[in-house]
């Protein structure tokens, strides 16, 4: 769908600005997440369901969701979208894991204080140690799940897309102005992922 595409767009656009470019890309290449790779061939609706299950399962206090819950405003208020959060302020390392230290560090720096504790445990459900992107945002972890192996099955990487979907290799002006050579804008991507015929758009 659109909605799908679109929300790859914004998710790849760390800064907000309207287009992405090569590195923006080259951040979902990497196969330190597979996570990603295995959330690909998956149903939607049943894992968002099976994952909200076991969260409700794992974390019988009601507290942890709702400081979860407000945590995740609290990103999206600040970033406008997780993943963006999740770029520039919780994995800065570029790891695709966060650590406790690492989300107490970011809580700080948003002045997010409320049940800590409660939130780490929200977010790191089978206790593992680390949270991942699909612990803080399901959704958008599918998504981009899907949107990468079609890149790597494709195109052989989200660089080898990027440089397919930018062929043309002139700026164009979308909803923020001129994107210049090297950057998409949102109608350029959705446009060219459509004509290469990506599945989920």
């Amino acid at each position: 769908s659109v909605h799908d595409l679109t929300g790859v767009f914004q998710a790849l656009d760390m800064h907000n600005l309207g287009h992405i470019g090569k590195e923006e890309l080259a951040w979902i290449d990497p196969s330190a997440f597979p996570h990603l790779m295995r959330l690909a061939g998956v149903d939607d609706e049943v894992t968002i369901k099976e994952r909200e299950r076991r969260l409700v399962t794992s974390r019988r206090k009601v507290v942890a969701l709702r400081t979860l819950e407000q945590f995740r405003q609290a990103l999206r208020k600040q970033y406008g979208h997780l993943v963006r959060a999740w770029r520039r302020l919780l994995d800065v390392d570029g790891n695709m894991y966060v650590t406790k230290t690492e989300l107490f560090k970011a809580c700080k720096a948003i002045g997010f204080s409320r049940n800590l504790r409660f939130l780490w445990s929200a977010l790191d459900a089978d206790g593992n140690g680390v949270a991942t992107l699909e612990e803080l945002d399901v959704r958008a972890a599918l998504t981009l799940g899907r949107f990468r192996t079609f890149a790597v099955s494709r195109f052989g990487s989200c660089v080898g897309l990027f440089e397919a979907l930018d062929s043309d290799q002139t700026g164009r002006y979308g909803t923020r102005g001129l994107c210049g050579k090297g950057k998409l804008n949102i109608d350029e991507f959705l446009s060219n992922m459509r004509r290469f015929g990506y599945p989920f758009g």
